[in-house]
């Protein structure tokens, strides 16, 4: 089989960065303020792509790993030398079954700390992303024989980077703050943690689950035009239920590191402190697209698009 394209440019450690219509990856684009939802890593020549996924993290041709994508976006660190950032991913993926991702992981994640807007549908919407968070993160069994550790996509490629040698890493990759400090932030986690403070968490009820699908919430939820997020007005908007669902995902996060006596309610200060670290840890597809340390070298769409044509630099 002949392929439309044109990989031989490719090198070892180039960043892939992947745009598609997905309602997942749509969403992950317009909470992060970006046009990228996904990333992987070159391998070498061999046009192999790691990148982590639900059954794990494995290594595909990058014309499977495009098949569902608009277009893919290669960025490049300029060095010269780049076979440890490649070594490293190579040792990720050869454990790979270890590992896992779920969209729907790094959308719980992006909603805490990034802005988003507030609309009719941002309640059940969110509250349906947290709720299939924290499935997944039970999917993963942690404290058995059996755990698999979640990772998300852009982690993958950030470790890579960030690991490759020990000391005096030429590899960092530089990943600006997406927003200055502020005092109170003024986001979902800032609402959380306000709430947290005034409410008797010991008694709030789980939430009835909701009926409508994530697809639905999110085309609606796009679709809408909304208002900034402000805690004022988030406190008109938004529900117990979603206090409670948040909550329950921060207790499936503990539940990684504190396997053998997982967080309760009555230690929510620890189990803030926490999401709040890894909120701000955060490296999203978005970010990897907007770090001044990679250069972009090529915008490749799928084959239906570019017959017979090479994929050039823009």
């Amino acid at each position: 089989m002949t392929t439309s394209h044109d990989f031989s440019h490719l090198l070892a450690a180039d960043v892939v960065l992947y745009h598609s219509d997905s309602l997942p990856d749509l969403l992950i684009e317009a909470f992060d303020h970006t046009c990228v939802a996904h990333a992987g890593l070159l391998l070498g020549r061999n046009q192999l792509v790691g990148e982590v996924l639900p059954e794990g993290l494995s290594a595909r041709k990058i014309q499977i790993s495009m098949e569902k994508a608009r277009h893919i976006v290669i960025k490049r660190m300029d060095i010269d030398y780049v076979s440890p950032v490649a070594s490293k991913a190579l040792s990720y993926v050869s454990r790979g079954a270890g590992y896992a991702y779920d969209p729907q992981l790094l959308l719980a994640f992006l909603a805490l700390g990034r802005k988003i807007q507030l609309n009719r549908y941002t309640d059940p919407l969110l509250r349906k992303i947290f709720e299939g968070a924290s499935e997944f993160l039970s999917r993963l069994k942690p404290g058995t024989s059996n755990e698999k550790q979640p990772m998300l996509c852009s982690e993958l490629v950030y470790r890579c980077y960030q690991e490759a040698v020990e000391n005096h890493n030429p590899y960092h990759l530089n990943i600006a703050p997406f927003h200055p400090p502020e005092q109170p932030a003024q986001n979902l986690l800032g609402w959380f943690k306000a709430k947290a403070r005034r409410v008797e968490c010991q008694n709030l009820p789980d939430p009835e689950p909701l009926k409508a699908e994530l697809e639905e919430l999110g085309a609606r939820y796009l679709e809408e035009d909304g208002e900034e997020f402000i805690i004022s007005r988030a406190e008109e908007r938004l529900s117990p239920g979603l206090f409670v669902g948040i909550n329950n995902f921060s207790e499936h996060l503990n539940r990684f590191l504190f396997k053998d006596s997982p967080l309760q309610f009555k230690k929510l200060n620890g189990s803030l402190g926490l999401m709040e670290n890894m909120v701000s840890d955060l490296v999203s597809p978005g970010d990897l697209w907007r770090s001044p340390s990679l250069n972009q070298v090529c915008v490749i769409p799928p084959e239906s698009e570019a017959a017979g044509e090479t994929a050039g630099g823009i």
